[in-house]
């Protein structure tokens, strides 16, 4: 029951049509780990949405309260009209005493200027696929947050409609290759392309 509570809590609330974006995502832990990854969508106004996507080091409670209180610091910060960059920034409070580190993308989706303004402190590449097939991707702007600090720069890419982001963890790509081994950006763009419509904004 404890590990299913605190799995509970690592979901997003926030699924389906927000912001002028379809939004979907899974957490799909190993049946009784206590995994430090998480995702969240935060609806910023009508036509602006935060998107999170992070894994905490290591495994169980220790990880899992890293990941909560990293998750809710950058939820604030958003919702105060952070950039992404600046999140990361605001988030490192959780850090000051935290033994474990974070990697995790923040990204602004505005409907109506058709963008997406990220900042990535070194998690795996999110990919922008657009409904032309062009790819983006969403490479590292910065370090791992952590009690060491850092600082992150933020990059803004298209965002028509029709267009697809796909935001991930290890998880995805760990040993999921034919030969056993890791699938690599360019194995997640070329899946993302083969993609049918209609685009979902899809976190996992």
């Amino acid at each position: 029951p404890l590990v299913a509570a605190m799995q509970s809590l690592m979901r997003s609330p926030v699924q389906g049509s927000v912001a002028g974006c379809e939004v979907a995502g899974i957490t799909a832990p190993a049946e009784g780990v206590l995994s430090g990854d998480w995702w969240d969508a935060i609806p910023l106004t009508d036509e602006r949405l935060a998107l999170v996507v992070g894994d905490t080091s290591g495994h169980g409670t220790g990880a899992v309260l890293t990941a909560l209180r990293t998750r809710d610091l950058l939820r604030v910060a958003l919702i105060e009209g952070r950039s992404p960059g600046a999140a990361f920034a605001f988030a490192l409070h959780a850090m000051a005493f935290d033994e474990n580190f974070v990697t995790t993308f923040v990204a602004v989706v505005d409907s109506t200027a058709h963008t997406i303004t990220y900042a990535n402190a070194g998690h795996h590449p999110p990919v922008v696929v657009t409904i032309n097939k062009d790819t983006y991707v969403c490479s590292g702007t910065g370090p791992l947050v952590s009690s060491l600090g850092g600082s992150w720069e933020e990059q803004t890419v298209p965002f028509e409609p029709g267009s697809l982001l796909i935001a991930y963890t290890d998880g995805l790509v760990e040993n999921r290759a034919p030969d056993g081994g890791d699938l690599n950006v360019d194995d997640v763009s070329r899946i993302v392309r083969g993609f049918e419509r209609p685009v979902r904004l899809d976190s996992t």
